[in-house]
C-alpha cells in the first residue's frame, strides 16, 4: 500500500532523490473504485516496462535533428494543444488519450492553435469500444481504437456530447456530415522517433501503468516510489525535455483528469521510460475533415 499521507509519500520521494511533489488532489480524494474507473487502458506487460527503462533509449545520437527539448503549448508564443478534457467516472482513457493526439495534429497541420475542434470521445467510446464489448468498468485497448480513427472516423463534440457512464451509441442527427479522420496512423517503439514526431508533426498518444502513488502527484517529474499498481492509464504526450540533462529528462503529459487536477493545469511530467510510458506511442499522420 502507498501511504494515504501525502506527508509520508513526499518522505520516500526525497528518500528516493526526489524530483516531484505529493499532495492531495481532485483524484487522491475518490475511493478506490472510483480512481479505477480513471484509468481504463492495457496494462504493458513487465518485459516492455523494463526495455523502456533501460537508460540507453535516450541516449541523443550526434546526428538527431530533432530539437532537444519541445513543448507544443508553447511553440512561438501559440498553444496547439486542445483543452483539457475530463473523462470523470468512465474508464474511457483511451478515447480521450487517442482523440487529444488528433486534435492537436490537425491544429499543427492547419497552423491554427484556435480552430476550435472538439471530438467526440463518446462516440469513440460508446460507439466503438462498446461494439466490442467495453464499458466503463472495463476500459479499452488502445492498439484497437486507432483503426477506427482511420477506417471509421469522429463526429464532433456537438453531434454526440460526452457524459461518464455507459451510454447508448445515439449521435445527434446530421454527425455523418462532420466526420474526422487520421489520414494514417502508425506506432513508434523508439524514442528518438517519438521525439522527431512530435516535433515536427504532432502530440502522439502513449500508455502507462499507474501505481499509487500517482494518485497524489501535485507537481514535478513523476518517478513510481511505492505502492501497487492500479491499472493502464492512455493519455496523450504533447512535448519532452531536456534531452541535454540526464538528470531532468522527461515527457510532458495531457491528461485527462480535468484541468483542476493537480498543480500543472491537467498535465504533469513524467521522466523517460518510467512505467512503461514509452514502450509504445501511437502517432497521426495528418488529419481530414467532412
Amino acid at each position: 500500500m502507498s501511504p494515504q499521507r501525502p506527508e509520508d509519500l513526499q518522505r520516500l520521494i526525497d528518500e528516493s532523490g526526489g524530483g516531484w511533489t505529493a499532495g492531495h488532489t481532485t483524484v487522491s480524494e475518490l475511493s478506490p473504485e472510483e480512481q479505477k474507473l480513471r484509468l481504463g487502458a492495457e496494462l504493458i506487460p513487465p518485459d516492455e516496462v523494463e526495455a523502456a527503462a533501460a537508460p540507453q533509449r535516450h541516449v541523443r545520437a550526434a546526428t538527431a535533428a530533432y530539437p532537444t527539448s519541445f513543448d507544443w503549448r508553447d511553440v512561438g508564443g501559440k498553444n496547439f494543444i486542445t483543452p483539457v478534457r475530463d473523462q470523470k467516472t468512465c474508464g474511457s482513457c483511451v478515447a480521450f488519450g487517442s482523440l487529444a493526439a488528433v486534435e492537436g495534429t490537425y491544429q499543427v497541420q492547419k497552423n491554427d492553435p484556435n480552430s476550435g475542434i472538439d471530438l467526440s470521445e463518446a462516440q469513440m467510446f460508446y460507439c466503438y469500444a462498446a461494439g466490442e464489448g467495453q464499458n466503463c468498468a472495463k476500459g479499452w485497448s488502445t492498439g484497437k481504437a486507432f483503426p477506427y480513427l482511420k477506417d471509421k472516423g469522429v463526429t464532433t463534440e456537438e453531434y454526440f456530447p460526452y457524459t461518464p457512464g455507459d451510454q447508448a451509441c445515439s449521435p445527434k442527427q446530421g454527425w455523418e456530415k462532420h466526420l474526422n479522420f487520421a489520414k494514417d496512423t502508425r506506432t513508434s517503439t523508439t524514442p528518438s522517433e517519438m521525439k522527431e514526431w512530435i516535433a515536427t508533426r504532432g502530440p502522439v498518444t502513449a500508455r502507462f501503468n499507474v501505481y499509487e502513488d500517482f494518485y497524489l502527484y501535485e507537481s514535478g517529474v513523476y518517478h513510481h516510489v511505492t505502492g501497487e499498481k492500479k491499472g493502464g492509464h492512455c493519455v496523450c504526450i504533447v512535448g519532452y525535455h531536456d534531452d541535454t540533462d540526464a538528470k531532468n529528462q522527461y515527457w510532458i503529459v495531457k491528461n485527462s483528469w480535468g484541468p483542476g487536477w493537480a498543480k500543472e493545469k491537467g498535465f504533469f511530467r513524467i521522466g523517460y521510460g518510467e512505467c512503461g510510458i514509452d514502450a509504445q506511442m501511437w502517432l497521426v499522420n495528418g488529419v481530414s475533415t467532412g
